[in-house]
C-alpha cells in the first residue's frame, strides 16, 4: 500500500466451519465403554469424555489407540477421525503395554498382554527397514535392543525406532542431507543446521531460531509446537496453521489434515519459533 494519505485499513476473518469425523470406541476383555455406541460422529474440535466400564471378575488397566493412559474417565477433543480402545484385564492379572515410536515392533517372552503379578518378561525390539533401535520408554529404560521387565504391577514399555538414510553406496548413515530452506521476507535464505532425530523432535530447523522450512521427526500435535508460537502445513495449495495454546476450533483446520491425530516422521512444516516471536515483539 503507497500512504500518500491517511488510509484505514480493516482485516476481516470468516469462521472455518469443522467438519464431522467419526470417532470408533471398542473394548478389549469384558467391559463397556460410555456413553457413545460403537461409532459417533462429532465436529473437529469438540471435547468428549468416555467412561470405561469393567464387568464383574475384571478390571479397567488402560486406554490405547488414538488417545493413552490410565485415567478413567478421560476426556480429550476430536482431532480428526479416531478410534479409542478400553483394555480390560482380569482382576488378579497385571497388564503389560507395549508401545512404538517410529517404524518397528516388539516381541514379548512369555507372549500376551496379561499376566499373574511377578512374572518376568523379556522384550525385543525389531526395527524395520531403513529405521533402527533407539532407547526404551516408560518403565523399560536402556538403548539395549532387549530389555526384562518384572511385573509387579502394570507396566508400559516404549520402543524408539529413528529413521536411517540411505548413502549414496547403498549403506545407511544417521546424517542426512540438510533440505533446503525457503528465502524469508528480506530475500535471504536463513542458514539450517542439524540436529539428531527423535520422536517428537525436529531432525532440522532453521539456524538461529529463524522461522522457516523444517522437518518434523513425528508425534503429536503438542509435541510438534512444543517452542513453537505457530507451525504450519500445505494442502491442496494452502497454508493451514497451528498456533500454540489457541482454541480447538483455531486449529481445526489444521488437526483435520492428520485424520490419527498424529503427525508423521518426515512430515516437512513451516515452523515460527517462539524465541523469534519474542524478539520480534521487544524490537516493536
Amino acid at each position: 500500500m503507497v500512504m500518500a494519505a491517511d488510509r484505514n485499513v480493516r482485516a476481516v476473518f470468516e469462521l472455518i466451519s469443522a467438519r464431522n469425523v467419526t470417532l470408533t470406541v471398542q473394548s478389549i476383555g469384558a467391559g463397556d465403554i460410555a456413553p457413545f455406541a460403537e461409532t459417533s460422529s462429532h465436529p473437529v474440535g469438540t471435547e468428549v469424555s468416555l467412561r470405561a466400564e469393567a464387568r464383574e471378575g475384571w478390571r479397567f488397566a488402560r486406554w490405547r489407540g488414538s488417545v493413552s493412559g490410565i485415567v478413567n474417565p478421560i476426556r480429550f477433543d476430536i482431532s480428526g477421525a479416531m478410534t479409542v480402545t478400553a483394555v480390560f484385564v482380569p482382576a488378579d492379572r497385571v497388564y503389560l503395554a507395549l508401545e512404538t515410536s517410529g517404524d518397528g515392533s516388539i516381541t514379548a517372552s512369555p507372549p500376551g498382554m496379561d499376566f499373574p503379578p511377578g512374572t518376568s518378561v523379556r522384550l525385543q525390539a525389531l526395527a524395520a527397514t531403513g529405521w533402527r533401535f533407539d532407547h526404551w520408554e516408560g518403565d523399560a529404560s536402556g538403548s539395549s535392543a532387549s530389555a526384562t521387565l518384572a511385573l509387579a504391577g502394570d507396566r508400559l514399555a516404549r520402543a524408539v525406532f529413528v529413521r536411517e538414510a540411505a548413502t549414496s553406496g547403498g549403506g545407511t548413515t544417521p546424517s542426512v542431507t540438510t533440505p533446503v530452506t525457503p528465502p524469508d521476507a528480506t530475500g535471504t535464505p536463513p542458514s539450517t543446521s542439524p540436529t539428531s532425530p527423535a520422536a517428537g523432535d525436529y531432525p532440522f530447523l532453521p539456524a538461529d531460531g529463524a522461522p522457516g522450512l523444517a522437518v518434523f521427526g513425528g508425534g503429536t500435535f503438542e509435541q510438534a509446537s512444543a517452542g513453537m508460537e505457530s507451525i504450519w502445513a500445505t494442502s491442496g495449495g494452502e497454508f493451514f496453521g497451528y498456533v500454540s495454546g489457541a482454541p480447538a476450533f483455531v486449529n481445526a483446520a489444521f488437526m483435520s489434515l492428520f485424520s490419527d491425530g498424529t503427525i508423521a516422521s518426515g512430515t516437512p512444516l513451516f515452523v515460527y519459533p517462539l524465541e523469534r516471536a519474542a524478539a520480534s515483539a521487544a524490537g516493536g
